[in-house]
Order: C-alpha cells, then sequence, then structure tokens
C-alpha cells in the first residue's frame, strides 16, 4: 500500500504532464506573473487574510453617528 503522500506526488506529476501543453495554463501563468509584478510594485494587493489587527486599530478612522 502506497502513502498517500506518495500518491499525491505522482498525481501532481500526471496532472503536470497532462495540461504542459494547454494554451488555457499558459495563459493563466502569464497573467499569474503580471499579477506578481503589479503586487511587488505596490499596484495591487492579493487577497486573503487583510482583516485590521488590533495593533493597527489605532490607524483607521472612526466615523461615529448619533441617530
Amino acid at each position: 500500500m502506497e502513502s498517500i503522500e506518495k500518491q499525491f506526488l505522482e498525481s501532481v506529476e500526471s496532472l503536470k504532464k497532462k495540461f504542459a501543453g494547454n494554451d488555457q495554463v499558459k495563459a493563466f501563468e502569464k497573467t499569474n506573473e503580471q499579477f506578481k509584478e503589479l503586487v511587488e510594485k505596490g499596484i495591487v494587493k492579493k487577497r486573503g487574510h487583510n482583516l485590521l489587527s488590533p495593533a493597527d486599530a489605532h490607524v483607521k478612522n472612526k466615523v461615529l453617528f448619533n441617530v
């Protein structure tokens, strides 16, 4: 019985071979590289953990309304 790690690595390798010449994959990889460049330049940022930390809470402007 093979380990799950070995099965996973074999699956990844077979999928790499299957999609190696795919034009859509090449276009996606090109777009991904362009996005990385924009992130490095500071024009955009990656999605993900963008919640305000308690340490940075003082930076945010607070708007209070009397209703």
